[in-house]
């Protein structure tokens, strides 16, 4: 999940698959037997997500409401500088590569704290990922956090072939949800199914995966955002 929307997806997501996977009462996988070291309503290790935002609170959030330990938030991504301004003049500067998507300074939004989120503007959004990885290198920010759900997954076969019958197939869905109406979501999306597909590559070599993004489009939100809220979505 990337974003606000894409955190509230895979809240519902996990909703979803734990009615299906562990039944109404909670207790289906215990019962079955194969699983008796689970609690209720835990789902299998076969099951995993991560969770990217830089709204320190909406990160907080998502793992209080998800619990089971399948659930990761990348918490380090959260931006060390305040405001857009000075990570802007930051990575101008300072950045080992040039940025030509970052625009002049001039009019520039005057987005902060970003430890709140990018404010609907996927310029904003797109720096502060970059002013993170810039900050502590890729590995800290967000790459630990990706392999650690991809061990997790890899680690997880016994899990789900108990789960089948021994009838399972070698392979990995990753479902990616976003919004195409903010500043998150929409900033980042790209470079993390970049990232995504670059580290199953590297990890999970031998496993076919498939990636599945859940979009959001604007026309989400018709009647729900405030009218300058809605004519940025739009945008």
């Amino acid at each position: 999940g990337i974003g606000g929307s894409g955190l509230d997806l895979g809240i519902k997501l996990d909703e979803a698959l734990r009615r299906e996977i562990c039944g109404l009462d909670g207790r289906a996988l215990i019962k079955s037997g194969a699983f008796p070291h689970l609690r209720p309503n835990q789902l299998p290790s076969f099951v995993q997500s991560l969770y990217i935002d830089f709204a320190a609170e909406s990160l907080s959030h998502v793992t209080k409401n998800i619990s089971g330990g399948n659930a990761v938030a990348a918490s380090n991504l959260i931006p060390t500088i305040d405001n857009y301004s000075a990570l802007a003049t930051d990575l101008r500067l300072n950045g080992a590569v040039d940025y030509p998507w970052i625009p002049p300074s001039p009019s520039e939004p005057n987005i902060r704290p970003l430890n709140g989120g990018a404010g609907q503007y996927p310029t904003v959004g797109r720096a502060a990922l970059f002013g993170s990885i810039k900050a502590q290198g890729y590995r800290k920010a967000i790459g630990d956090d990706i392999t650690r759900v991809i061990n997790s997954l890899a680690e997880s076969m016994g899990d789900l072939s108990a789960y089948t019958g021994q009838n399972s197939v070698s392979g990995v869905a990753v479902y990616v949800g976003f919004s195409m109406s903010g500043g998150t979501g929409t900033g980042i999306f790209l470079d993390i199914l970049q990232l995504l597909v670059y580290e199953f590559h590297n990890q999970l070599s031998a496993v076919g995966v498939t990636i599945l993004p859940i979009i959001l489009m604007p026309s989400t939100f018709d009647g729900l955002l405030p009218a300058d809220n809605a004519r940025r979505a739009k945008l």
